[in-house]
């Protein structure tokens, strides 16, 4: 118990001070709210050069780990879906979570490279199971309502 609680106040620290030399510097984040980049659909594509993130449409990725609610299993794959999104076309790529073989979580998600090879997150939609039915879904889309 004390080596967690020891831990909590190291953390505190770090992050009061890292706040404090925040003030200090004038550095400041970015205000997310005042964030409108420009979309210029002539400079998308579906298709992924970028080293860290290049999907290929058919390829299957499987996830899985030991937690304490049990076997944690994820599937994700890249679809032969587009969808156009702000007049981007978009790739989908679809992933399923599972503990104990129980779906816990299903989402969807469309991804566009730019062509400085940025790779752009344009929507998501995820729908969150209990007991193996559908108990509440979220999505959100590029350029609509905000």
């Amino acid at each position: 118990m004390k080596k967690n609680v020891v831990g909590y106040i190291i953390v505190l620290v770090i992050i009061v001070a890292a706040g404090g030399f925040l003030l200090w510097s004038g550095v400041r984040p970015r205000n997310a709210a005042n964030y409108y980049p420009r979309i210029n659909p002539k400079e998308f594509s579906a298709r992924f050069s970028n080293p860290y993130f290049s999907p290929k449409s058919g390829t299957t990725y499987l996830y899985e780990m030991l937690t304490d609610s049990g076997i944690d299993r994820t599937a994700i794959w890249v679809t032969d879906e587009t969808r156009e999104m702000m007049g981007v076309t978009t790739q989908e790529i679809a992933q399923q979570r599972y503990v104990d073989n129980i779906i816990v979580e299903r989402m969807r998600s469309w991804y566009a490279q730019d062509r400085a090879g940025n790779i752009w997150l344009f929507g998501a939609s995820t729908e969150h199971f209990d007991n193996g039915q559908v108990a509440q879904t979220d999505a959100w889309e590029a350029g609509v309502n905000g």
